[in-house]
């Protein structure tokens, strides 16, 4: 993996900042949480302005600027940021800030779900895992046509309830997903992790 620094604009303060971007990784395979394996990262590059202390991943974001700038400068934001923005602390990761400012400007809420997504992939925390998984099934209706980075939102949930133990419930989501799916990347998947719930196995695993 090669990372590479370079100056940007913030599109909310409008000053330069140093930030980075990978510009070279490998993908070797990918995990039953569909993560990938290799020296690659599965979430996007975070930017961080030093200056006004605003988080994204995405400059042309649709947002109220004025909205931000006024986020930016509460209590709770700072406090956020400082917990969540520190490199050198164990609590570092910049997409629970990002989160919050989804949130507070009431973003699109798949965007928000693929924040949440990426925020368990950076910390691999079930705990961000459950939240994530609860916040989905507040409406599963949402998800009847629609993909969470690139997949159906069962991977997902069975892949949760498989790594809490719930291997009854995971089995019931991942047979229905063989019934309902026939392409093949997804079958493949499937019959992998249906294999894992017969060994009782509840650990993140590489898909073979």
């Amino acid at each position: 993996m090669t990372i590479r620094k370079y100056t940007i604009k913030c599109p909310i303060c409008d000053k330069n900042f140093l930030s980075a971007t990978v510009s070279s990784c490998f993908v070797f395979g990918q995990t039953t949480d569909l993560a990938r394996v290799g020296l690659a990262f599965s979430y996007p590059e975070v930017h961080s302005c030093q200056h006004c202390k605003y988080v994204y991943i995405d400059e042309n974001l649709d947002i109220d600027k004025i909205k931000v700038q006024k986020l930016l400068m509460t209590d709770a934001y700072q406090e956020l940021y400082e917990k969540y923005s520190d490199t050198d602390k164990d609590s570092f990761n910049q997409f629970k800030i990002i989160y919050e400012i989804y949130r507070s400007l009431e973003i699109d809420i798949y965007a928000q779900h693929s924040i949440l997504l990426y925020s368990y992939y950076k910390d691999n925390s079930l705990k961000n895992f459950k939240y994530l998984i609860d916040e989905i099934e507040k409406d599963l209706t949402l998800y009847k046509e629609h993909l969470l980075n690139c997949y159906p939102i069962d991977f997902y949930r069975g892949e949760y309830y498989r790594r809490i133990g719930e291997f009854n419930k995971a089995q019931e989501i991942f047979e229905k997903i063989i019934k309902e799916y026939k392409e093949e990347k997804y079958l493949k998947i499937a019959n992998f992790q249906l294999q894992l719930i017969a060994q009782k196995d509840t650990e993140c695993r590489t898909i073979e």
